[in-house]
Formats: structure tokens, sequence, C-alpha cells
């Protein structure tokens, strides 16, 4: 099946089909100025420039102002490569945590529960950075203990 992605002020909407595509820029909710990604590849062109939407009647006016989105699912980021990150080099409990939020992002954007999917996206950010906070906090002590140290040693073979 053809998937189609629409992007608009730094939203992603999708995925449609071609007819879904044709019948939400003929409506009016996917506008000229969209940016469209087609099946298949990862370049993203604008909306008026597509021959499948070419074809079509001209969409209608845009609606007012801000009132309109394309319908359908918003596609949730779910990034594995700062919790595992800071799994590596921060703090391990909290990275744990948040790659199992993270990973539990496309699972449910597959069962079309978005709103747990944006929960656990947001969770996952958070334990990450908590993580991220308190790993740079624990370097920061163990550099100033052995800093600490090694003065009080100098001091100490100085007498």
């Amino acid at each position: 099946m053809s998937e189609y992605w629409v992007a608009r002020e730094g939203e992603r909407y999708g995925p449609y089909t071609q007819d879904q595509l044709v019948e939400y820029y003929k409506s009016g909710q996917i506008q000229p100025t969209d940016q469209v990604c087609r099946p298949g590849t990862q370049e993203w062109v604008v909306a008026s420039s597509m021959s499948e939407l070419s074809d079509s009647t001209s969409p209608s006016p845009p609606p007012a102002a801000g009132t309109s989105k394309p319908s359908g699912p918003a596609v949730v980021s779910s990034d594995l490569v700062g919790p595992i990150l800071v799994t590596l080099f921060c703090c391990l409990p909290f990275g744990i945590i948040s790659i199992v939020y993270a990973s539990q992002v496309p699972a449910k954007v597959s069962a079309n529960d978005i709103e747990g999917a944006q929960l656990s996206a947001n969770l996952s950010k958070t334990w990450m950075t908590w993580g991220l906070i308190a790993g740079v906090v624990s370097y920061v002590l163990f550099l100033a203990f052995w800093f600490f140290v090694g003065f009080a040693g100098a001091v100490s073979n100085s007498n």
C-alpha cells in the first residue's frame, strides 16, 4: 500500500493512501504549500507540484488560519539514540527506564494509541534528561574528589 506523509509547520501527518491524499487536497485540508513525501522516497515535495494532485481539481480555498490540519494521526518520534547514550555514559538506571519508554512508542502508534505514544515519548525524554543530569553531576563530583585528593596529597608531601 502506498503511504504518503504530509508536513506542515514542522509537524508530520499520515500515512495516507493516494486516494486519501487527493481527497484531502480537494477539500483543502492539505494545502498547495504543504510538503508531501512520496512512498518509497525520503524526498519532500510541495503538494502543488505533485502530478498525483495536479490531475485533481484545484483545492478549495484555504480555511481560516490555524483552524485546519490534515486529519489522521500525527507522527510521534521514538528516539532511542539519546536513551542508549545516557545508559552507556551517564546513568544506567535512568537510561534503561528511558529505553523502555522509548521502545513502547512504535507499538502504541501501530495500535493507534497516539496519546499513549506521545506520553511514552515524553516520559522517555524526561528520564533521559534526568539521567544526563545525574551523570554530569556524578562526573563533576568524581573529578572534584580526585582533584581534592591529589591536592591534599601534594600538600602533605611538601611538608
